[in-house]
């Protein structure tokens, strides 16, 4: 409930659960909830160590918090993590956490290629037991969000056999 509660009110924090509930289910219920990376016990203290260190590396790349992008009529802000549409009242364009990771990923490596599996690594993490499908769906409800015509994106392209790439 604290990881949800975190999320819920817009917390980048990275977060690992540690837990004795190692069954399947609770892993996708706790990366579901905002879980950053999911440990189960018995696990030694190096391991932990090396789970937080890799986590905190990806959350300093993920979030350079000073920068704004702004791309057509958006202004993408990490550090107050909204995205805004501009315009005579600056409508503010509500979006999930893990919407938010993954166009500011998209987004801060414009132009480039990105595999699917390198989307899931940096945006999910490592341990992220979903399909690859899940990341086509928040793909899809980005586009949703920001394209003027989600079946023939401007903005976040498909690149097919590889994954997806931002173009401004």
């Amino acid at each position: 409930q604290v990881c949800r509660d975190l999320r819920d009110h817009g917390s980048a924090v990275p977060i690992i659960m540690l837990t004795a509930r190692g069954e399947e289910v609770d892993k996708i219920t706790g990366f579901d909830m905002g879980a950053d990376d999911y440990v189960t016990k018995p696990f030694s203290i190096k391991e932990l160590l090396a789970r937080v260190n890799a986590l905190l590396r990806r959350a300093e790349k993920r979030l350079d918090t000073g920068v704004r992008y702004a791309f057509g009529d958006y202004v993408l802000d990490l550090r107050s993590r909204v995205m805004v549409k501009d315009g005579t009242e600056r409508e503010e364009i509500p979006m999930t956490r893990t919407e938010f990771d993954l166009l500011a990923y998209l987004v801060g490596h414009e132009g480039k290629a990105l595999s699917r599996e390198t989307l899931l690594d940096e945006v999910w993490g490592t341990k992220y037991m979903g399909t690859q499908r899940s990341l086509d769906t928040f793909v899809a409800g980005l586009r949703a969000k920001i394209e003027v015509n989600p079946r023939k994106p401007r903005f976040i392209q498909t690149v097919h056999g590889v994954g997806y790439k931002f173009v401004r």
